[in-house]
């Protein structure tokens, strides 16, 4: 589906399908099959790994409360008995330190806080796309290419729109309203007020 390659009348049916499959396997389904070694095979089966993929498409397609609510019952299965790292797979006998499951730090960061890079239109240009979910408020900081970083936060207001504030100590150009839009330059704190992005790809059922 990321890559074009599913008619868009099929899509509903698959992001149905990937979420019922997500559904059925540990640790959501706790009477599931784990994956126990690398020599498991079985198709009722999910790792952290391959659900960078499966969330990126789902929260383009307007799932962003089924992703947050996967990281909150997966993730937080994973740091059960006092971990503080991210296990390798959704079972405690491989590794306790990887990775491959930070899955959580980069999709958050860029659908959450809503910074899509676009270099391709200058140095420092972004885009500015906020998936909420059902979120009243988020904040981070994201690095840059030159090494500073940018820190974002918004608060949901009583008008349905967001206060979103940047602070950054080198010059960025926002596109507010899409990428042709025509970008406001930010250095320092500033806050705007923005609508919540929603999704144009099919939304499903």
């Amino acid at each position: 589906m990321l890559a074009g390659f599913i008619p868009e009348a099929k899509q509903p049916e698959a992001i149905a399908y990937i979420k019922k499959h997500i559904l059925n396997c540990f640790p959501n389904n706790l009477s599931a099959p784990r994956l126990s070694d690398p020599a498991a095979n079985n198709p009722q089966l999910i790792t952290p790994y391959f659900s960078q993929y499966a969330f990126q498409l789902l929260i383009e397609q307007g799932e962003t409360e089924f992703v947050l609510d996967q990281f909150r019952k997966c993730w937080g299965w994973a740091l059960e008995d006092d971990r503080t790292t991210w296990i390798e797979v959704f079972d405690t006998r491989w590794s306790n330190c990887h990775q491959w499951s930070g899955s959580p730090t980069w999709i958050m960061s860029r659908y959450l806080l809503g910074l899509y890079p676009r270099f391709d239109l200058g140095t420092n240009h972004f885009e500015c796309r906020v998936e909420t979910g059902n979120l009243k408020q988020a904040s981070g900081k994201l690095p840059l290419p030159d090494g500073n970083t940018v820190e974002v936060s918004w608060v949901r207001n009583q008008r349905g729109t967001l206060d979103y504030t940047v602070n950054s100590s080198v010059p960025l150009q926002l596109h507010l309203e899409g990428a042709s839009s025509q970008p406001v330059s930010v250095q320092g704190r500033q806050t705007f007020e923005i609508k919540p992005f929603t999704t144009t790809l099919t939304q499903s059922q």
